[in-house]
């Protein structure tokens, strides 16, 4: 979805491997579709890191209605399914980061 809009993206399986990406690469943004239990996990340990993208904005997308709580922790938070025009408006807001 967001390729054909023209972005980079970087597709992982697991919260683990988006970590692991997170260590390495600094990303203009990054997008979640995972449970509940994982996009926390994934969200507190992407936030108490000190890897290039710990401040990165984080959208979540998710099947699930969660409470206001949860959705809030996230940059931005999307109900599948998910309309490609409102998540390519939402990064598209973003600041640029310079080369």
């Amino acid at each position: 979805m967001l390729q054909g809009a023209g972005a980079v993206a970087v597709g992982v399986d697991t919260a683990n491997a988006a970590i692991g990406f997170a260590m390495i690469a600094r990303f203009g943004a990054i997008v979640v579709d995972l449970t509940t239990e994982d996009g926390g996990w994934f969200l507190r340990q992407l936030r108490e890191s000190r890897t290039p993208s710990s401040d990165t904005p984080v959208y979540a997308i998710s099947g699930d209605r969660h409470d206001q709580r949860y959705r809030d922790s996230f940059t931005g938070y999307l109900l599948k399914p998910v309309n490609r025009d409102a998540l390519v408006h939402a990064l598209a807001a973003l600041p640029r980061q310079s080369s």
